[in-house]
């Protein structure tokens, strides 16, 4: 089994998908595939694994039966996979080894067949394996590539010159069918059935339906109380209107003016008079103070005392 970290993915956001290691023929080659960069098994990125659909869950175990054939290339393409041998009846003397025999051609016969263009003879090579790392299927038995070329390499320095010649397997490696099938159902039973899946849906339909009343809801209480807080500044402003108009009854009027007055700054450590002047104002005395009103009802007070002219706009 290769040394692989298991990973979760959380699909249609309830249900956990935990990676299921593939069994590979040696503990030392990560099938994660290329361009994954060593992180998840899976790559579900172009999924949309958040809206709970029958077309969704489909997609999924279409990936993971697509991530299954990619995990058999590169096994194979790294020397992780298996290859498919006879086992034969003869045994080591404690009974943990067995001889088999794998289909080969010579590499001394390949390189004169490729040069003389003669037809490729094959033959019946044997070699022994433990019978711990073979993995039966049936009546089909499968041994692990890298241990058929060490068992093959061990036979070739015990053959003669002629026969000496490093052997080559015909048969290609593969991920035998029984593992695949086996690590593509426990991905998929892990997967909600048809039935879950469209009650989820229901479920996060209903949930929207209630979250969009709420937020209507809300939006609703949220504009009786604008309407609310406007009627109540509309009745404030309307009141102190009515006090100001109440106070300036008695007071002395002047309407309809141009009013220039002086304001002190500081200025360089001085105070420096700066003037001002309004046209079209109001203008209302009491005592001191001088209210000056303008056309937008704004309201501003001033001392009599910095009050420069008043003239009325007729005169002007």
């Amino acid at each position: 089994m290769a040394k692989l970290i298991a990973r979760k993915t959380i699909v249609f956001g309830v249900f956990a998908l935990e990676d299921v290691l593939p069994q590979t023929a040696s503990d030392f080659v990560d099938v994660r595939g290329k361009g994954w960069a060593g992180r998840d098994l899976f790559d579900f990125s172009s999924l949309d694994l958040h809206s709970p659909t029958l077309e969704a869950l489909a997609a999924l175990k279409e990936n993971i039966v697509q991530r299954a054939d990619e995990i058999e290339k590169d096994m194979c393409e790294k020397n992780g996979g298996w290859l498919l041998v006879k086992v034969g009846k003869k045994e080591s003397t404690g009974g943990k080894s067995v001889q088999c025999s794998i289909p080969c051609l010579l590499e001394n016969e390949e390189e004169r067949r490729k040069e003389h263009d003669v037809e490729r003879q094959e033959h019946n090579c044997t070699f022994w394996a433990p019978k711990s790392q073979l993995h039966q299927e049936g009546r089909e038995h499968y041994c692990p590539g890298w241990l058929v070329k060490k068992g093959l390499e061990r036979t070739s320095e015990r053959s003669n010159r002629r026969f000496g010649a490093r052997r080559l397997p015909v048969p290609s490696q593969v991920w035998p069918r029984g593992l695949k099938e086996a690590w593509i159902e426990a991905h998929l039973i892990q997967l909600p059935t048809e039935e879950e899946v469209a009650k989820l849906a229901q479920e996060n339909e209903r949930q929207r339906n209630k979250s969009k009343k709420e937020a209507e809801r809300q939006a609703e209480e949220a504009r009786l109380e604008r309407e609310r807080r406007d009627e109540e500044a509309k009745k404030e402003a309307a009141r102190l209107q009515k006090r100001k108009e109440k106070r300036r009854a008695g007071m002395e009027c002047r309407k309809n003016v141009t009013i220039v007055w002086n304001e002190w700054r500081k200025q360089s450590g001085k105070f420096v008079a700066e003037e001002y002047e309004a046209e079209g104002v109001d203008l209302y005395f009491s005592g001191e103070r001088v209210y000056v009103v303008f056309e937008d009802g704004e309201e501003i007070i001033k001392k009599k005392s910095n009050i420069l002219q008043v003239v009325e706009r007729e005169e002007r």
